[in-house]
């Protein structure tokens, strides 16, 4: 029986870091602990996010945000993404990683190498757009995942060059549903088809990735690591 009724999830950055970074804001603001924010999407839609906890630590105002992934085989559903604020004097809205986001330690498609792995249209569409709902300037936020290190280890992040954490990505906020098996069987029919008349394979990830240049192709040694990586 097909089942027609899927969960949506959100996303690490477009989502869960952005509803973490305006509850932690609002908390700074105005005192006030919310049970859940409301945030805006870059596809005209509001997602109302829930808030796990918010909390003081070490000059700063926290508040956590668990990522959830719907009916996604994905490892880092549940996992939680925090998001830390302070003022600060300058009149902008600075948004960096903290503990538990991976660095980028080779050229990337829009990152520069040492920098956190936080996507720019997360940074900018999604966190910084949540954030300006409660104040236009004037804070910093610091976005980690406390296990981020031990998550990192199930993914890919590693093979693309990124180290000691995971990446907060989302360009929409919302996490589309799908099955394993059907997920793993139209990889299967793709690569069958590719096969005929190639002998690399370029694995897109998230949206931004779907939209790269098409030149990009992976070495054979970097096909097998990503094969081994899906089963």
């Amino acid at each position: 029986m097909i089942d027609y009724f899927k969960r949506f999830g959100i996303t690490t950055g477009g989502a869960a870091a952005a509803a973490a970074a305006k509850a932690a804001v609002i908390a700074l603001i105005k005192g006030v602990m919310s049970n859940s924010v409301t945030i805006p999407t870059p596809v005209g839609l509001r997602l109302e996010v829930a808030v796990d906890r918010v909390f003081t630590e070490g000059g700063y105002v926290c508040a956590d945000v668990r990522k959830i992934a719907g009916d996604n085989p994905d490892k880092l559903d549940n996992a939680v993404i925090r998001a830390c604020v302070h003022p600060i004097g300058e009149g902008t809205i600075r948004i960096v990683g903290g503990r538990g986001v991976g660095k980028v330690v080779r050229p990337s498609l829009s990152i520069p190498m040492g920098e956190s792995a936080i996507s720019p249209p997360t940074t900018k569409l999604m966190i910084e757009n949540a954030v300006r709902e409660v104040v236009s300037s004037g804070v910093e936020v610091i976005i980690e995942v406390p296990n981020g290190e031990e998550l990192a280890r199930f993914t890919m992040n590693e093979d693309v060059g990124i180290i000691g954490g995971i990446s907060i990505l989302g360009t929409t906020g919302i996490e589309w549903p799908v099955s394993d098996e059907s997920f793993i069987q139209h990889i299967k029919v793709q690569l069958m088809a590719l096969r005929r008349d190639s002998d690399g394979v370029v694995i897109a990830s998230g949206n931004r990735l779907l939209t790269s240049p098409r030149h990009l192709r992976p070495t054979r040694g970097q096909g097998r690591r990503f094969s081994r990586r899906l089963g």
